[in-house]
């Protein structure tokens, strides 16, 4: 703060001076309170500070490990790069799933064990036949 306001005449007065030259009423002290909310500003910020950092962080670990997620690379055709999943991101593969399981329960659970969650070559077509790409 390179200023304080001058209780009697309500005027900026510099910080080095401890009375004011226009009408002599000294410097008032901080009470407690305004001391323990300028103290308690002063962390705030610091903790907001250093809040936002580690947010910053946290986003860009998880942009990362999403990135290693969605590479793999097909073990048919060589193709390296994000997959679907074959079951999940299309209404057919739920549909099927869905009439398996309703029509007869075994074949369902079956089909879903082994189809749900296998990722489909966007170039070969071929479904669970990647790996992770080494990134």
């Amino acid at each position: 703060m390179d200023h304080w306001i001058c209780p009697g005449c309500n005027k900026k007065i510099a910080a080095s001076l401890k009375k004011c030259p226009h009408c002599g009423t000294p410097e008032k002290e901080p009470t407690a309170i305004e001391k323990a909310a300028a103290d308690l500003s002063k962390r705030t910020s610091a903790a907001v500070s250093g809040y936002k950092e580690e947010s910053e962080k946290i986003r860009l670990a998880k942009q990362q490990q999403i990135h290693r997620e969605n590479n793999r690379k097909c073990l048919n055709c060589g193709y390296t790069g994000q997959m679907k999943t074959w079951l999940g991101d299309t209404f057919a593969g739920i549909l099927i799933a869905f009439l398996l399981l309703c029509m007869m329960v075994l074949p369902g659970i079956i089909f879903i064990a082994y189809f749900w969650g296998k990722r489909r070559c966007p170039s070969c077509g071929a479904i669970g036949k990647n790996a992770w790409a080494d990134v």
